[in-house]
Formats: structure tokens, sequence, C-alpha cells
């Protein structure tokens, strides 16, 4: 028997809401603030089990926290795989850059040709701040 996907209404706001974000990350926990905001409740539990999913099918791209304590979400167009590129990730607004990088394709190149590792640009994530939120920090 094979698993049918089911769109329940939190299946549906989490669509929705990612799609109206497309540019941006989430925690659970901000999923979870931003349901409540607009006056959807929706579980913890719940949350996680479709966000989970979600990524599974390719909806959303899964990216681990620096902490390694949880993980950021955020929408792919149509289920379709992205084009290869590098993510710079905001911890601060969770904003994320999507960069093309001839510098890091060159490293990469690098550290596969004299180190034998390969990178996954699809899972390679930049952490810090971008440029307005560093501004914000009072970082230069």
């Amino acid at each position: 028997m094979t698993k049918r996907n089911y769109n329940t209404k939190q299946r549906d706001f989490l669509i929705a809401f990612f799609k109206s974000n497309a540019g941006r990350c989430f925690t659970i926990d901000e999923v979870l603030a931003n349901a409540a905001a607009s006056g959807d409740v929706i579980g913890q539990t719940t949350v996680y089990r479709n966000l989970e999913t979600l990524a599974g099918e390719g909806v959303l791209l899964k990216h681990a926290m620096p902490s390694g304590s949880g993980a950021y979400f955020q929408y792919l167009a149509h289920g379709a795989r992205e084009p290869e590129h590098y993510h710079l990730l905001c911890t601060q607004c969770g904003g994320v850059t999507h960069l093309d990088c001839d510098f890091l394709n060159k490293l990469f190149a690098h550290l596969r040709r004299e180190h034998k590792f390969d990178f996954d640009k699809q899972k390679t994530v930049f952490y810090g701040h971008c440029e307005k939120c560093a501004d914000g920090l009072g970082f230069t």
C-alpha cells in the first residue's frame, strides 16, 4: 500500500506561509509564532511532522542550525530541485542569499581535487549576519 499525502488545513497553511515568504528561512518556533499571530492554532508536533514531510517531498529545503539543535526551513518553488548554488543564511533575520561564486567554486574544486572531498552545494550554508543585521549589531 502506498502512502498518500493528504492536504490538511495545517499543511495548506504551511505551504501558503512558506510561499509568501519564499526568500526566507524559518525555524519551527518561528513558524508556530507566525501561525499564532495569524490566528491559526497548530501544534508543535503537527508543524514538525509536516515540515519534515514537505522537506522530504522537495517542497521545502531543510538547513541544519549551526548549533545542531534544530533546522531552518525554506520554500522551494514547485518542488523542483533548486539550481546549484551556495547559501548565506542570516541567523538574525532568517534571510537567505543565494550565492554563485567563482571563488568558492575554485576553492571547492581544490578541496575535491587535492583533498578528495566533494561538497554538496545544495546543502552548503554559510551562517552569519546579512549587511542590514550586521549594521544593526554594530558590525562593519
